[in-house]
């Protein structure tokens, strides 16, 4: 990957980091508590969002662009809106990810060793999505899970950085 894709893709990840970010807030809210795995979508939504503040200095320090809060909203909410089940949900994920997952791979390969700490932190994030959309059972749902959260706890660790 040369270096104008990896930035476009860095650009790209970050917004889309933005997106999932707002689709799991709507989802949220447009479900209430009746929707399974609610605590799930609560964990989704708090790693997309420090995935997003994970790979900001990295928008600033290349001079891309911070896209618009309010219509990274509205197109979370748009897909929110669309989204019928947790099961369409993660069959969504299990089909998109893992090319996703190939390029942030990618994006590692190509990156200097200042960004290098925050993508490797985007290619763990999308490997714990795509786990947990592939869990069969409630041990390896589990297990995704705790995998999410031990993420959100890492991010602290690029908060001075």
């Amino acid at each position: 990957m040369d270096r104008q894709t990896y930035l476009q893709e860095l650009e790209k990840a970050y917004r889309d980091e933005l997106v999932g970010h707002a689709i799991a807030e709507a989802l949220l809210q447009k479900s209430g508590p009746s929707w399974p795995n609610q605590e799930i979508m609560r964990q989704m939504a708090q790693l997309e969002k420090a995935t997003a503040e994970v790979l900001k200095p990295l928008i600033l320090r290349h001079n891309l662009v911070d896209p618009d809060t309010e219509l990274i909203r509205q197109e979370g909410v748009f897909v929110a809106q669309s989204t019928a089940s947790w099961t369409e949900l993660t069959a969504f994920f299990r089909e998109a990810l893992p090319p996703i997952v190939e390029t942030f791979k990618q994006m590692l390969e190509a990156c200097d060793e200042h960004d290098f700490g925050r993508i490797e932190f985007l290619v763990r994030h999308e490997i714990a999505l795509l786990d947990l959309a592939l869990a069969q059972d409630d041990g390896e749902l589990a297990c995704a899970t705790r995998v999410l959260g031990g993420l959100i706890e890492e991010r602290k660790k690029f908060a001075d950085h």
